[in-house]
C-alpha cells in the first residue's frame, strides 16, 4: 500500500529569516568563540615564548656576568702575577747576590748585573755561552755538584775563579734546580755571594792562628837553646884566650865560635818573629837610619840591579827598636835582589805617611785606624803565586834553593812589624814582581836620628861578683871570664843559695848577676829580696827568654841592667863595668 506523502508545511518567510539569522549569530558566536580562544591561545603561548626568552636572557645574563666576573678576576690575578714578576724582576737586578740561570745542558740563560760586578763578565757576553767561560773547577768538586744538582738536590759550597780581567774572587754559591708542572728539572738557579774578602780575612786568621803557634813553641824554646848556645860561646872565647899563639887549632876554635854565633843570631830572629822580644824601643825618627841604610845596600847588592829611592815623608817619627828597623829593610831588600838575581830589574823603596779615619777602608784588616809611616819596598823580580804569597811569612818557609837561606827573614820582619802594632801587606804577580807594604805606627813624640855607639875596649876590676845561673857549665864559663878580667866572683847554680850567701853578708859583693828563669826562685824574686836588704846593690838580670820580665818591668824593680842570653865576654865586660861605674845603660 502506498504511504501518503504528507506535503510540507510552509513557512512563513518571516520566520525562515530568523532561522537563517540565529543560525548565522551561533555560527558567529561560535566563530567568535574560537577565535578567542586561538588568540587567547595565542596571547599564552607568546607569553611563555617571552617568558622563555626572558628566562633564557636571564640565564645568558647571568652567565656572561659570571664569565665577565672571572674574566676580571683572572685579569686581576694575571695582572698581581705581572707585577709580583715585575718586583722579582727588579729586586734581582737590583740584588747584591749574584743570580745566573743555567739550563740542564749547561748554557748560560740569564744573569744580573750583580753576578756581571762580581765576574766582570758583561751579560751579553755570558748569555749563550756555556757555563765553563766562567772558569773551571777541580775534578772532586765537580763530582759532588753535578751528582746533587742532576739528582734534583740543592748543591752549596764555594768557588774560586778569575774575574776576565785576571783577578782572583771567591764566591759562595747555592745552586738549586727548577722544574716545570710535570716535575721535569728544565734549568738551575744559582746564587752567587761575592766572599773575595771574606776568605782573605779567614787566610789571614789562620795564618795569624798558626804563627802565633809557631811563635809560642819558639819561644819555650829559646831559654835552653840560648843556655847551650852560651855555654859553647863562653868555653870557646876562653879557649881561644888559651891558645894565644896557637894559629891552627885558633882558626878551628874560630869557626866554632862563628857556627854558634849564626845560631845565636837565628834564635834572636826566631824570638823577633815570635814577637817575644820588644827591648829597646824609643821615638826613632826613621829617615837619617832608612837613608843609611839604603847607603850600605847600594854598595853591598849586584849592579844589575837599579835602585830607586823616596824618602820625602813628612812625619816620621815611630817608637822603634833602630836595629830592628834596620833589619826590615834589609831583610825587604836583600829578599827582592833574590827574586832579581837571574835578569837583574829594578828595586824601589819608597817612604810615605799615610791616615786611615775609621770609615777608611783598610789594607790590612786587623790594623786600627790613625797614621802611619808606610814603608813600600817593590821590585821587578820572578813575582810569586798566590800560594806562595799565602805562605812567605811562615818560619823557614823559602823557595831558595837549600844552602841559600833559612827561610826565616821574611818572617822575622813579619813578627818585628806586628811587635811594633804594625802590619804589613804584599801584592805580587808571576813575572811582575811583588810589592810589600809595611805600615808602622806614627808617634807623637819626635824621634831622634840613630847615632852609632862604638864599643870601648874591654875593661875588668877588682870588685867583688856574685853570679848565679842553675845551668853549672854556664855559670862555671862566666866565672872565668870575668874572673880573667880581674874580678872576684862566686858562682852558684841555686838561687835560694845564692839568697843565703847574700843574707850571710850583705856588704860582701859589689855586684850580683842573676838568670831568671830558675827553679825555685825567679832571678826577679831574688832581685826583690836583696834590695829590701840592700837598696843600693847593683843587680844585672839577664835571661833566655821570659815572657813575664822586661827591661821596664826590671827598671820599676830597681835592677841595673836587663841583658839577653848567649851572653859573650865582650857585652858581659861592657855591662858589668858600666852598672859598676854608674853609667846609663
Amino acid at each position: 500500500m502506498k504511504t501518503r506523502k504528507e506535503a510540507p508545511l510552509k513557512k512563513d518567510p518571516g520566520q525562515r529569516k530568523d532561522g537563517r539569522i540565529d543560525a548565522l549569530e551561533a555560527r558567529l558566536r561560535e566563530a567568535e568563540g574560537a577565535l578567542a580562544e586561538a588568540v587567547q591561545a595565542r596571547i599564552e603561548a607568546e607569553q611563555r615564548a617571552r617568558d622563555d626568552v626572558d628566562a633564557r636572557v636571564r640565564e645568558r645574563t647571568a652567565e656572561l656576568k659570571g664569565a665577565y666576573e672571572a674574566l676580571q678576576a683572572e685579569t686581576m690575578k694575571r695582572r698581581e702575577a705581572e707585577e709580583a714578576r715585575i718586583r722579582l724582576a727588579a729586586a734581582i737586578e737590583e740584588a747584591a747576590e749574584g743570580v745566573a740561570v743555567i739550563s740542564t745542558t749547561g748554557v748560560v740563560q740569564y744573569v744580573n748585573p750583580a753576578f756581571s760586578r762580581i765576574t766582570g763578565y758583561e751579560q751579553a757576553e755570558v748569555v749563550g755561552e756555556n757555563v765553563g767561560i766562567l772558569g773551571r773547577v777541580d775534578a772532586k768538586t765537580y763530582a759532588s755538584f753535578m751528582t746533587t744538582i742532576t739528582g734534583g738536590n740543592t748543591w752549596s759550597g764555594r768557588l774560586s775563579g778569575r774575574r776576565k780581567d785576571g783577578t782572583a774572587y771567591e764566591i759562595e754559591v747555592v745552586m738549586s734546580p727548577v722544574r716545570d708542572a710535570s716535575g721535569q728539572i728544565i734549568n738551575y738557579a744559582a746564587l752567587s755571594r761575592d766572599v773575595t774578602e771574606e776568605a782573605r780575612l779567614e787566610s789571614q786568621l789562620r795564618q795569624a792562628q798558626k804563627l802565633e803557634a809557631i811563635g809560642t813553641l819558639a819561644g819555650g824554646i829559646a831559654h835552653d837553646f840560648n843556655n847551650m848556645l852560651a855555654i859553647i860561646m863562653a868555653n870557646t872565647e876562653l879557649v881561644l884566650d888559651d891558645l894565644e899563639h896557637m894559629e891552627g887549632p885558633r882558626r878551628n876554635l874560630e869557626h866554632i865560635l862563628k857556627a854558634a854565633q849564626r845560631g845565636r843570631d837565628l834564635v834572636k830572629q826566631i824570638l823577633m818573629f815570635s814577637r817575644k822580644t820588644g827591648h829597646g824601643r824609643k821615638p826613632l825618627a826613621l829617615t837619617p837610619l832608612l837613608k843609611e841604610t839604603w847607603k850600605f845596600l847600594r854598595s853591598s847588592l849586584p849592579t844589575t840591579i837599579e835602585m830607586h829611592a823616596d824618602f820625602r815623608a813628612g812625619a816620621d817619627s815611630v817608637l822603634a827598636d833602630p836595629a830592628e828597623m834596620q833589619q826590615i829593610l834589609m831583610n825587604l831588600a836583600t829578599n827582592s835582589a833574590y827574586a832579581m838575581q837571574e835578569s837583574g830589574g829594578d828595586l824601589t823603596m819608597s817612604f810615605s805617611t799615610v791616615f786611615f779615619g775609621p770609615a777608611d777602608p783598610l789594607p790590612v784588616a786587623d790594623m786600627p785606624p790613625g797614621g802611619y809611616v808606610l814603608l813600600t819596598v817593590s821590585d821587578t823580580g820572578v813575582g810569586m803565586t798566590d800560594a806562595v804569597r799565602r805562605r812567605i811569612f811562615e818560619p823557614f818557609f823559602t823557595t831558595r834553593r837549600a844552602g841559600e837561606g833559612t827561610g826565616m827573614g821574611l818572617a822575622v820582619v813579619y813578627g818585628i812589624v806586628k811587635a811594633h802594632g804594625g802590619a804589613i801587606n804584599v801584592e805580587s804577580t808571576p813575572g811582575k814582581g811583588a810589592s810589600f807594604g809595611v805600615y808602622l805606627p806614627l808617634t807623637r813624640v819626635s824621634g831622634a836620628a840613630e847615632g852609632t855607639d862604638d864599643a870601648k875596649p874591654l875593661r875588668g876590676g877588682h870588685e867583688r861578683i856574685l853570679f848565679v845561673d842553675d845551668e853549672e857549665l854556664l855559670a862555671t864559663a862566666a866565672r872565668m871570664m870575668l874572673e880573667r878580667l880581674g874580678y872576684e866572683v862566686t858562682a852558684v847554680t841555686s838561687s835560694t843559695e845564692a839568697w843565703r850567701i847574700f843574707l850571710g853578708g850583705p856588704m860582701r859583693f859589689d855586684l850580683v848577676i842573676t838568670d831568671q828563669t830558675m827553679p825555685g826562685m825567679t832571678g826577679t824574686m831574688l832581685a826583690e829580696k836583696i834590695l829590701r836588704v840592700r837598696k843600693d846593690m847593683p843587680i844585672i838580670l839577664y835571661t833566655g827568654h821570659s815572657d813575664t820580665v822586661s827591661p821596664e818591668k826590671a827598671q820599676t824593680l830597681g835592677i841595673r841592667a836587663f841583658s839577653t842570653k848567649p851572653v859573650v865576654r865582650g857585652k858581659l865586660a861592657r855591662t858589668v863595668r858600666r852598672v859598676l861605674d854608674g853609667e846609663p845603660m
